[in-house]
């Protein structure tokens, strides 16, 4: 913001909002909540009961204004930096959209190499095996058993008849995080020809995954077999958790593990299961390699 304000950066086209901290109250506990997590059950809010629904009333007319968005993000466990996109182009019921092409372009320029899609669709199919496994008569007023629970930022974009990506630029300490960040504002804005910039984006090679599963914790005494981090590869057949039962947990494709949260609260994500996907696999892929 200090480079466009002293012109060092130079505006060209259009124009562009920075919201350096959304979430005032999540970030000073160093954490992605606040009261809830706020790219759960985005909404406009008549009566906010909570600092997530005050931030959603201020948040979504913005959004509204704009074409698109970078959300930028951090995380609390070891790992790398990826981005999420949204589906492909589709007119189904659960998140039509048009601007696919668009939205894996700007994923492109932006610098880190993994590329996730996939998110709502597994987690409305996560939300199904919960209400049938719990029963829809014991959900009243509990939000994580909604499609909706999975509205974000971006899914609001999509909504509106807009597009926008989510960059996990990495952990919350690494200092790295910070310049995977700034490299990629100045190349989504260079790419959408805002500013004026004398830089070569290097598009990486990159590798797309498509999330295909969530699995819940149903009992305090599911374990995971391994300490799991983001991106862990899994082969067909690996044993990924025990439940209590006893019900071993494999995976059904080759691929990779992400989200995994061994403190997670019962009935709510456990981890996710992720595969290869040829998606965009034109534009400068990876080998298909877990």
């Amino acid at each position: 913001m200090e480079e466009i304000d002293s012109n060092k950066i130079k505006l060209v086209k259009g124009g562009v909002t920075f919201i350096p901290v959304t979430n005032q109250l999540a970030y000073h506990k160093l954490s992605r909540e606040g009261d809830r997590n706020l790219n759960r059950n985005m909404k406009i809010v008549s009566n906010p009961e909570n600092n997530e629904d005050h931030i959603s009333n201020l948040l979504i007319p913005i959004l509204q204004r704009h074409d698109v968005l970078l959300d930028l993000h951090s995380f609390a466990a070891p790992g790398c930096p990826f981005i999420f996109i949204g589906p492909e182009n589709n007119n189904g019921l659960l998140e039509p959209f048009s601007f696919a092409n668009e939205e894996f372009e700007l994923a492109l320029q932006l610098g880190p190499k993994k590329i996730i899609y996939g998110w709502l669709n597994a987690f409305t199919g996560g939300i199904q095996k919960r209400l049938d496994r719990v029963g829809s008569s014991n959900t009243e007023g509990i939000t994580n058993f909604s499609p909706s629970h999975g509205i974000g930022t971006t899914e609001t974009m999509r909504i509106l008849g807009k597009y926008g990506v989510t960059l996990e630029c990495g952990q919350h300490t690494d200092p790295n995080a910070e310049v995977i960040a700034y490299t990629a504002i100045l190349n989504a804005l260079t790419y959408l020809e805002i500013i004026d910039a004398s830089i070569s984006i290097e598009v990486p090679s990159h590798q797309v995954y498509e999330l295909y599963k969530v699995y819940d914790r149903e009992h305090l005494g599911d374990q995971f077999t391994h300490d799991w981090v983001n991106f862990s590869p899994l082969q067909a057949g690996d044993i990924i958790a025990t439940r209590y039962s006893g019900e071993e947990i494999r995976a059904s494709d080759a691929g990779l593990i992400l989200f995994p949260n061994p403190n997670a609260k019962l009935q709510n994500e456990w981890f996710y299961l992720a595969k290869i996907s040829n998606r965009g696999n034109h534009k400068n892929a990876l080998p298909l390699v877990a």
